[in-house]
């Protein structure tokens, strides 16, 4: 597996973390962060792909 792959697939991983506490979390804030995390994931993700 390289390295590109490797971020992808912890960056997959961290998406569904992040989309579990975005639907199940009675926390406001909780739920702000894990959306504002999971633009955060989609941007790395894009700049992962530009450079491969």
């Amino acid at each position: 597996m390289n390295v590109v792959n490797a971020h992808r697939l912890m960056i997959d991983s961290q998406k569904s973390c992040t989309r579990f506490f975005s639907a199940f979390s009675t926390d406001l804030r909780m739920q702000r962060r894990a959306r504002l995390l999971l633009s955060s994931y989609q941007k790395t993700a894009d700049r992962l792909t530009e450079r491969s």
